[in-house]
């Protein structure tokens, strides 16, 4: 159906490791309004490509492939091709991300008492190992499966997106973490960009851009 075939694949994707750890990155860097500005900018590319994407769709029959068999049939079978190999890449680097971003945030969760090798970088390998592999099971179990597991991953996405709106306004202020709670005077400070270095790289309005915009390429997965 539309709702669990469609929209629960797209929400699942967008809502996701760059809009959950990157989001705060990239107000901190480009400010409040060239992050307004910077979705904007990607809603507007999404939705070209919808339109275009639903023009494809309703001019005959979607056979297996998704995304790829639509960019096949619209510029011809040899490009297709080229760029189907991408795409496929692309997806692989994705997985990786995300269980990446995943496993990182667990881990400094659990803190280092909790550490099963002693370096951080080796958990993050053993838990995101783990994950592949369930991964790996639930899509040799079958794709219905996967959309019913779905449902449940994007009724617990929904509780943490809640769970932070409630929290902003419940939670005690600590500056020391950098949460001011709602204040006129910090979103001033905080209007206009403010681009630093990050982790031996220079940072500017397409930089910050380019790394926030594949969050917004979850449309693909529906």
């Amino acid at each position: 159906g539309t709702w669990d075939g469609v929209f629960a694949s797209c929400l699942l994707n967008i809502f996701g490791v760059i809009m959950f750890l990157r989001l705060p990155w990239v107000v901190g860097q480009a400010g409040v309004l060239l992050t307004i500005v910077i979705i904007l900018m990607a809603g507007i590319v999404v939705t070209l490509t919808t339109l275009s994407m639903s023009a494809i769709a309703t001019n005959g029959e979607i056979q297996a492939g998704g995304a790829y068999y639509m960019i096949s049939r619209a510029i011809g079978p040899s490009i297709g091709g080229a760029v189907g190999v991408i795409f496929s890449l692309a997806n692989g680097v994705a997985v990786a991300l995300y269980i990446i971003g995943f496993c990182m945030t667990f881990i400094e969760n659990l803190g280092p008492d909790a550490s099963i090798t002693g370096d951080p970088i080796n958990d993050v390998r053993v838990y995101g190992l783990i994950l592949l592999v369930f991964c790996l099971g639930m899509v040799l179990i079958g794709v219905g499966w996967v959309i019913k597991l779905q449902l449940s991953l994007l009724a617990l996405l929904v509780c943490s997106i809640l769970s932070f709106v409630i929290g902003s306004f419940i939670t005690d202020l600590n500056p020391a973490k950098g949460f001011v709670g709602y204040n006129v005077g910090a979103l001033s400070d905080n209007l206009g960009p403010d681009f630093q270095p990050f982790e031996g790289e220079d940072y500017n309005f397409f930089g910050v851009f380019a790394i926030f915009f594949p969050a917004f390429t979850g449309i693909m997965a529906g």
